[in-house]
């Protein structure tokens, strides 16, 4: 394991030393990405007992320090200081793998709680040995530390808000608690309710819930989170968002499209942008013809949705482009997400096989896929359906089984609004 491995840093020339174990398990990439990588550029070396190291290196007393007295250390290492490391190809698991060992080269084995903070993150970049916060944040990767800790699954010692450990659902919870009590209180006294943003923050300061900082500094704006709840995020929706949304009016209201009253009636409860916000997008009918269209493609937005993770799984390997390059574009919408979670299942319940059997079953008939897996992994059905439930993949490998989405409840409208 690396946690057991002795890691020590050269001031004058930023050489990374480490004890034969962690030569060798970089030299055969059993290391994080880091490792393989300093050791690539010559960067990172055996390290010799004291004496023979000062012998061997030529650094005077003090220059060869142990890592974790460096990264801790309130001494100032210049941003320019030493040469970085590039990250450009690193993937979510390469910054996983590289957050655990970072973690364990700083925790106090005394206490249960992670040492690992921004600030040595920070230092860790401008020594040249790892990504910058910001290089965590890119990529729709972590975009607060609180969830980089999740991932990593460590619990920091020290939180830098109160609230700094709620998830991004909490957070959605959170504010829509205090919208519906604004819209409470609006229909029992006659008037417009104030701000949320603004009574989110009259209830921070009264130590109630979290701040604006909060919501500002993880995603920029309160309805950001909301849309996790299905709530219009009009500030940040695009022509194809509207789109989508009068798809699921659609869905909601038994196939009938949008009309302006049925809109700006859900735009009080902040479920649509107002149909003055969709004009301003769009010629009205035009609009209508762009959701219709949408709505006889069913498939289009499970797609669009997951269409980053897919990037990313191409990206990693995760996903062989194999796999799907064979689906043609009159095919795809239909077939691209249940090809990739047939792949995913096979993968994960027949790692022996080699990638083409893999493939082989992977673009077989829907009517014997179970059939192979249970044949050659001697699998039962429960035991298919449990990993396909823990991978996320269950309504595309069975659209039978798709539960109704919340939109279908919170977008309903009355008729006469419909006609």
């Amino acid at each position: 394991m690396v946690r057991a491995n002795i890691f020590q840093f050269e001031l004058a020339t930023g050489m990374l030393y480490a004890d034969q174990a962690g030569i060798e398990q970089a030299e055969t990439s059993n290391a994080p990405r880091n490792l393989v990588q300093l050791l690539e550029l010559g960067r990172l070396a055996l390290l010799y007992p004291a004496e023979e190291s000062r012998q061997t290196t030529g650094a005077a007393d003090g220059e060869i320090v142990p890592l974790n007295e460096v990264l801790q250390s309130k001494n100032n290492i210049g941003a320019s200081d030493y040469e970085r490391l590039d990250v450009s190809q690193w993937t979510r698991d390469d910054y996983i793998e590289y957050g655990r060992w970072l973690d364990s080269i700083t925790k106090d084995p005394q206490q249960e709680k992670s040492s690992l903070t921004e600030r040595i993150i920070t230092r860790a970049y401008h020594l040249g040995i790892g990504p910058s916060r910001r290089h965590i944040s890119d990529k729709d990767l972590y975009p607060k530390l609180s969830s980089y800790y999740r991932a990593l699954g460590i619990q920091p010692k020290h939180e830098v808000h109160k609230y700094d450990s709620w998830s991004d659902q909490q957070l959605a919870d959170y504010a829509e608690s205090v919208f519906m009590d604004l819209q409470s209180e609006s229909a029992e006294r006659a008037g417009q309710p104030p701000s949320l943003a603004r009574e989110v923050e009259r209830r921070a300061q009264q130590g109630f819930g979290p701040s604006m900082s909060i919501f500002k500094r993880d995603g920029g704006s309160v309805m950001r989170f909301m849309a996790l709840n299905g709530y219009a995020d009009v500030r940040n929706m695009g022509p194809q968002d509207y789109v989508h949304l009068g798809v699921q009016f659609m869905a909601a209201n038994n196939g009938k499209l949008p009309t302006r009253e049925a809109i700006d009636f859900l735009s009080q409860s902040r479920r649509m942008p107002t149909s003055r916000a969709v004009r301003s997008k769009f010629r009205w009918t035009d609009y209508l013809e762009q959701v219709q269209a949408a709505y006889e493609k069913p498939g289009f937005y499970d797609l669009k949705e997951k269409l980053p993770i897919i990037k990313q799984e191409l990206k990693d390997g995760t996903l062989p482009h194999a796999a799907i390059s064979d689906v043609t574009e009159e095919e795809a919408l239909k077939h691209a997400l249940n090809r990739r979670a047939k792949w995913l299942l096979v993968n994960e319940l027949l790692p022996e096989l080699d990638a083409e059997h893999k493939l082989a079953i992977t673009r077989g008939i829907n009517l014997f896929f179970e059939a192979l897996i249970r044949t050659r992994g001697n699998f039962s059905d429960a035991d298919i359906e449990e990993v396909a439930a823990r991978l996320d993949i269950t309504e595309d490998l069975w659209p039978s089984r798709r539960k109704p989405r919340p939109y279908m409840r919170y977008l309903r409208v009355p008729q006469e609004l419909l006609e």
